[in-house]
């Protein structure tokens, strides 16, 4: 096998097990994924607790488990193991939250200084950045009167704040002052704290314990962790390479390269919306192709290991600079999933990736089941490996225009269990929006990332230079948004009834392909040299190989 070289699948590969869902991959991820979520549905009834009782639950089933002779009983305790243990650790989270330092202080609405670290970047809103609003991460704080002053008995004492987040809302001046730090940012303010309401009262999947109105910022600072400054100043250089652009140009080339969108006017989002298009400013796997691929020639050298850290630390930077939203969260699990999988030699199908990050992230935030953007970036991710290449294989018309069209179609089918509940709808005029506009959207990635970062470099010295370079980048922004203007003006969408009707016909079909293609087919067993990650894959990764030699996975989809 030469250094990254692409084995796909052969074309008598079953598609329906050679992506993780069939008997050629066994039972573990997909199964201990669903014990997972009951563990997660389960801990969410009932009082916050340790989840000590649980934990205990789980370790005997572990024993049990290693007891017990017949190996489907093992299975089936060991994934009651398992539910336990997400179990517990959805009441811990639960808990933490119900009983933090700042508990007694959220419902007194005490007045307190607070100093702690910014968790994202300032959302500033009203003209002149009049209101500015943020997560903090708390390090500590102390309880003060009117005057500023401690109050009585505490003798100036900070409290550890137990890195619990809080909101930060701030105006005016204070305002202006909170917009000028970035992510990972410290801060000292002054303020009143006070309980979650209105807009806020979902941050509690979040693990926000409460808000604070600021009085005064006493005193800013820029971040000094050196990966979180590397990701700022990365961050800087390609937004600074885009200023040239007009608006709302700018701020949906941020939206495309970095998932910033703060910059997008409310009109502007609602069309990208309505056009089923709003994925597009959602930083995911294909903006973390793109940067894996550009790193193809250094991947080529140094042993497989180098080679692994070189993957994962960028992959780290790259979630740092998109700030690790749900979708950069679920798309580096499996990155990282894939080129460790790779780097040990035995590359893995999609769905097994999908389910092992998945489970893993779970795991690690419970509450992230509940982060519509979590789920809905999982369901487009099992959609496309489920469906894609099926749906693919069945349209007519030529390769470009079926690839976009088939992605489009196992996404949408993927994420409508989810857009059903939340929204009510689900957008059928999505698919040629997409398809219109998902092949400027890879270009306006790769072209904008080149001359964001090129136009940033060279502004200070030459700045025609950079507007030069996003000429290419503005036509095709005012494509897409050509595009998602034109569907939003013209909506077409099913109700409930209809939608799940369409899913359901859908999923029977499928079944019933795969069920026949078990029977009539070969086993189906996974391509031994190509791990397959939905929206845009993983680019080069490095790999031992099956006999121990130095190649590589391209993971496409």
């Amino acid at each position: 096998m030469t250094p990254f070289s692409v084995q796909e699948s052969s074309p008598g590969d079953d598609s329906c097990t050679r992506l993780g869902w069939g008997r050629g991959l066994g039972w573990g991820p997909g199964a201990v994924l669903g014990a997972v979520v009951v563990g997660i549905a389960s801990g969410h009834r009932g009082p916050a607790s340790p989840g000590w009782l649980l934990l205990t639950v789980a370790g005997s089933a572990g024993l049990t488990a290693l007891l017990v002779g017949d190996i489907r009983a093992r299975r089936v305790i060991a994934l009651i193991g398992v539910a336990a243990v997400a179990g517990a650790l959805t009441l811990r989270a639960r808990d933490g939250l119900e009983h933090s330092p700042f508990t007694l202080p959220v419902l007194d609405r005490e007045l307190v200084v607070l100093r702690g670290t910014l968790v994202g970047d300032p959302d500033t809103f009203g003209p002149g950045a009049r209101t500015a609003r943020v997560e903090l991460r708390a390090a500590a704080f102390t309880v003060v009167d009117r005057t500023g002053e401690p109050v009585a008995g505490t003798a100036g004492r900070w409290r550890s704040g137990g890195d619990r987040h809080v909101i930060v809302r701030a105006s005016g001046r204070e305002a202006r002052r909170v917009a000028t730090l970035s992510a990972a940012g410290e801060v000292v303010v002054l303020g009143r704290l006070g309980p979650l309401q209105d807009f806020d009262s979902w941050m509690w999947r979040r693990h926000v314990v409460g808000a604070l109105d600021v009085v005064q910022v006493v005193d800013v600072s820029p971040a000094r962790s050196p990966l979180w400054r590397m990701a700022n100043t990365v961050r800087g250089l390609v937004l600074a390479g885009g200023a040239s652009l007009p608006e709302p140009e700018r701020g949906l080339l941020a939206g495309f390269l970095i998932g910033d969108t703060r910059s997008i006017p409310p009109a502007v989002t609602a069309e990208f919306r309505a056009a089923g298009l709003s994925h597009l400013l959602a930083v995911s796997g294909a903006n973390l192709a793109f940067v894996l691929g550009g790193l193809r020639p250094l991947l080529r050298r140094g042993s497989w290991t180098t080679r692994w850290m070189l993957s994962v630390a960028v992959v780290v930077l790259f979630g740092t600079v998109t700030r690790w939203e749900p979708s950069v969260l679920r798309a580096s699990a499996m990155a990282i999933v894939a080129v460790s999988a790779s780097a040990l030699g035995r590359p893995t199908a999609g769905l097994r990736i999908l389910a092992i990050a998945v489970t893993a992230l779970l795991l690690a935030d419970p509450f992230l089941l509940h982060s519509v953007g979590f789920l809905l970036s999982s369901g487009a991710s099992l959609g496309i490996l489920l469906l894609a290449e099926p749906i693919r294989r069945r349209l007519p018309g030529p390769l470009w225009l079926t690839e976009v069209a088939s992605v489009t179609l196992a996404a949408q089918l993927g994420v409508a269990p989810i857009l059903l509940p939340v929204f009510g709808t689900v957008s059928l005029v999505s698919v040629p929006a997409n398809v219109l506009a998902v092949p400027a959207a890879g270009a306006i990635t790769v072209l904008g990332l080149l001359s964001g970062v090129l136009g940033g470099l060279v502004r200070p010295w030459w700045p025609q230079a950079g507007e030069v370079m996003q000429w290419p980048v503005l036509g095709l922004l005012r494509w897409v948004e050509a595009v998602a203007s034109l569907a939003a003006r013209h909506p077409v969408a099913i109700g409930p009834r209809a939608a799940w009707a369409l899913v359901a016909a859908i999923g029977a079909l499928t079944a019933a392909l795969c069920w026949r293609r078990g029977r009539l087919g070969p086993s189906g067993t996974p391509s031994r040299g190509a791990s397959r990650v939905p929206g845009g894959g993983l680019g080069p990764v490095p790999t031992r190989g099956p006999a121990g030699g130095r190649g590589a996975t391209e993971p496409s989809g």
